[in-house]
């Protein structure tokens, strides 16, 4: 799969989308929640897969004080079978679904991706950010 046709889905989506200078195989995006908090979405190539990420998703406590996060985490992503959360070296939390996109991805497998991504942010963002509220950094 390459960058255009990623442009060419998010376009069919209805969306539209900026290329980062120095990133050849990333594609930005973003999407509003109901509560009127923007959300980036990160579009990345790597290698047979296709990333599709929300970074920096939501507050992470520090400390040994984030155990009710942790669990809120947990219930969360057993919630899910296509989305997940993950940490970043740098303890960023983010939302992705990986797609494999060979021998190629059809549209329809990458707005269903898209679909559940986006439902899942809108559904899990205010919850993980309560938890991390009550554990602050």
């Amino acid at each position: 799969m390459e960058r255009l046709m990623i442009e060419s889905y998010i376009t069919q989506y209805g969306w539209t989308y900026q290329l980062p200078e120095n990133a050849p195989d990333t594609v930005i995006t973003g999407l509003e929640l109901s509560n009127g908090t923007p959300i980036l979405l990160v579009f990345q190539l790597q290698s047979s897969w296709l990333r599709i990420s929300a970074p920096a998703f939501s507050p992470m406590p520090e400390g040994d004080d984030w155990a009710t996060f942790a669990e809120t985490l947990l219930m969360l992503a057993g919630q899910s079978r296509l989305v997940k959360f993950a940490i970043d070296g740098a303890r960023n939390l983010f939302l992705c679904v990986d797609i494999f996109t060979e021998p190629s991805l059809p549209y329809d497998q990458f707005a269903l991706a898209l679909d559940v991504l986006a439902h899942y942010t809108e559904a899990t963002h205010q919850t993980l950010t309560l938890a991390g509220a009550q554990n602050p950094v």
